[in-house]
């Protein structure tokens, strides 16, 4: 805490950018105060509830909670006899799909998903597989455990980011 991470995370972003800021749901509203604070140019809105979800327009900072993330985000298998990392999320529209490879993803406190089993982990796995960029942020130092390491980045989709 107290590092800077969400202001210079808000300042690295350009003004035309669409962003989807997955924060914890106690510091929701510090991100949205911190981004109209620093960055008056880009639109900012709160998430309520997961029936709200939606993604973010060019030059808008949407801003969800975890627990707000819809159940549709989770990724499955193409087909029933696909290979178990052959996954896609079959979003509720075509338009929707298209909207969210133009948008960036910031994950705050990224050690939240750690553990790739859960439904928070798959909701963000799925979100990472189709968006343009992933921002992973935490100021939590990772346990000597590899496999906390390997939780993060399998949620985050860092491996199919770097190709």
């Amino acid at each position: 805490m107290g590092l800077g991470k969400t202001i210079q995370t808000i300042m690295a972003l350009s003004k035309d950018s669409a962003t989807l800021a997955v924060v914890p749901a106690t510091v929701k509203y510090n991100w949205k105060k911190e981004i109209e604070k620093w960055r008056p140019d880009l639109k900012v809105s709160i998430i309520p509830n997961e029936k709200g979800f939606r993604l973010p327009q060019f030059g808008e900072v949407v801003i969800a909670n975890y627990e707000n993330l819809p159940d549709y985000l989770e990724p499955h298998k193409i087909s029933p006899t696909s290979k178990s990392w052959e996954v896609t999320v079959t979003w509720p529209t075509p338009e929707m799909a298209r909207h969210a490879k133009n948008v960036t993803l910031i994950v705050d406190e990224a050690q939240r998903v750690k553990n790739y089993k859960t439904k928070r982990s798959k909701r963000i796995k799925g979100l990472s597989m189709s968006v343009k960029n992933v921002w992973a942020l935490t100021g939590t130092p990772l346990d000597n455990r590899p496999e906390d390491l390997f939780g993060i980045l399998e949620s985050l989709q860092i491996d199919r980011k770097s190709t």
